[in-house]
């Protein structure tokens, strides 16, 4: 069977209700999701006229407590509270008096656990000390900034904009919706984001959403346009710097500056032969995870550091460099590229042969080019429809000096009669924009739309194809994410979901027409 090539490297780095309480719930272990349940509380959620200074809360199974001190808090903030727990009951006592005709939010996020799988959850109890609750209201949605799908159990709170801690805090549910009920009028700002490492807080690095306008709450407000959920983008060099075992790291650019240097150590730069170019703002380093100690990048421009990424490696032992091809058909001409987790050092083309899958003949190498870890092969011209290669073992050394392991892959051969061309009229969209082409939600080839009124794009195997299209207001020919310092939201992307049937020997017409935004 034929299927599809890439059209340029993929690289290999490249590389988120109402009961007794509210609550939503976190992940878990994989054999017990659910975290302990309350069954019975001394105060029932809404209620008023509260006069106690305890309250005590019952679940279903026995849990730990999960640091108390900063994960149970009361909005409005007036009181010190005591934690203590016995068996299945969870006791949270005032030391202060809490104020008259005040409507109090208490929350547990992820304060009780279950014992076996670590489970937990976010709860939020309710209660006036006066005859009447709070009563205004908000409802958001959170969705991925990038492909608009809904997103469950993220944070989203209701801050004050004189403070920085959350008054109200809340989970979307399984559609994406947020609610919060009793809640005080008042200015606030809405913050919604990832809580990827579990603290409860928002910590820079995660996903992150802002609503631009400050929340004017009096009575009860539905946002019809959701929050959108991305990486904040900062001013830095590095977008992402992923090490790839055992010779190489991927490196993500925010911005490609001229005269760049990229060390470990500040007396060793690494040479240009240890540097290669993947795309406008992707680079490939050599680093040999067996003997750099190193476990930082750092970058400079003239004396001046500029940035430095933490580099992560898996502990484990690498004994062979890894080998795969970019792509699984070519046309007659073309080179067949492979990628390896290492830059290429020694080449032993005895251990490399092409066969006629058909007739069984030997197809002879031509030429062989090396561009760091990229290998390029090209055969002599034949009629085979299918190609098998094969790398025997060791038949590649790498820069670390550790060899290929054995690959045996089928490329595919077609004719330029066998393809088919989509021409593509942009004019309703904008300069800027990049379009892609997409195959089974993958990116085959990506083109900036700039003066142009149609956009080619040749050589495609018979199949359905999509657009995805990116507003690239910045130019940098990338998307981009939260701007967390003037608070630019995300880049949008356009989805053109309705598949195009390319056909063989045919040219295949088409419009892309953004829809409302």
């Amino acid at each position: 069977m034929r299927l599809v090539r890439s059209y340029f490297i993929i690289g290999l780095f490249l590389g988120l209700v109402s009961s007794c309480a509210q609550v939503g719930i976190i992940d878990g272990g994989k054999k017990d999701e659910i975290p302990p349940r309350m069954v019975k509380s001394s105060v029932e959620n809404g209620a008023v006229n509260f006069k106690e200074n305890k309250i005590e809360l019952t679940f279903d199974e026995y849990f730990t407590l999960n640091n108390p001190q900063n994960t149970v808090s009361i909005t409005p903030n007036h009181t010190r509270i005591k934690i203590s727990s016995s068996a299945k009951k969870l006791q949270i006592e005032f030391l202060d008096t809490l104020q008259s005709n005040t409507t109090y939010q208490l929350i547990l996020n992820s304060t009780v656990k279950d014992i076996n799988e670590g489970n937990d959850s976010l709860m939020v109890l309710v209660f006036s000390t006066g005859p009447s609750l709070d009563s205004a209201y908000f409802q958001t949605k959170i969705v991925d900034a990038f492909d608009g799908q809904p997103l469950k159990k993220i944070f989203v709170g209701l801050f004050d904009p004189l403070d920085g801690d959350p008054k109200y805090l809340q989970k979307t549910n399984e559609q994406g919706w947020v609610r919060f009920s009793y809640v005080k009028s008042g200015s606030y700002n809405v913050k919604s984001w990832e809580d990827k490492n579990l603290n409860g807080k928002y910590d820079s690095m995660e996903r992150v959403a802002f609503r631009k306008e400050v929340l004017e709450l009096s009575d009860s407000i539905i946002d019809t346009i959701p929050l959108r959920l991305a990486q904040p983008e900062f001013k830095r060099i590095f977008r992402n710097a992923v090490v790839v075992e055992p010779g190489l790291i991927g490196v993500g650019l925010n911005k490609k500056e001229n005269d760049l240097k990229f060390f470990f150590t500040e007396n060793t730069i690494l040479p240009e032969t240890d540097i290669e170019l993947k795309g406008n703002d992707s680079l490939i380093l050599a680093y040999n995870t067996k003997t750099n100690s190193s476990n930082k990048l750092y970058v400079k421009q003239n004396s001046l550091i500029l940035d430095s990424a933490r580099l992560e490696t898996s502990g484990n032992e690498i004994t062979s460099i890894k080998i795969k091809a970019t792509t699984n058909w070519i046309t007659p001409d073309s080179f067949i590229s492979f990628e390896l987790t290492d830059f290429i050092s020694v080449i032993d083309d005895k251990k490399i042969s092409c066969i006629d899958k058909s007739s069984k003949d030997t197809i002879k190498i031509e030429s062989i080019d090396v561009k760091g870890n990229q290998l390029l092969l090209k055969f002599e011209k034949n009629s085979a429809k299918e190609l098998e290669i094969l790398f025997l073992k060791e038949a590649i050394t790498g820069k670390t000096n550790l060899k290929s392991d054995r690959l045996k892959t089928a490329i595919s051969v077609f004719t330029s009669r066998e393809l088919g061309v989509l021409k593509v009229d942009v004019s309703k969209l904008d300069q800027n924009d990049i379009i892609q082409l997409l195959l089974n939600g993958r990116i085959l080839v990506s083109k900036r739309r700039e003066l142009n009124q149609t956009i080619d794009f040749s050589e495609l195997v018979p199949a359905e194809y999509t657009f995805r299209v990116i507003r690239d207001k910045n130019q940098n020919n990338r998307w981009d994410g939260w701007d967390t310092d003037m608070k630019n939201e995300p880049e949008n992307v356009l989805w053109f979901s309705t598949p195009i049937k390319v056909r063989a020997n045919w040219d295949i017409k088409t419009e892309l027409v953004p829809k409302d935004e």
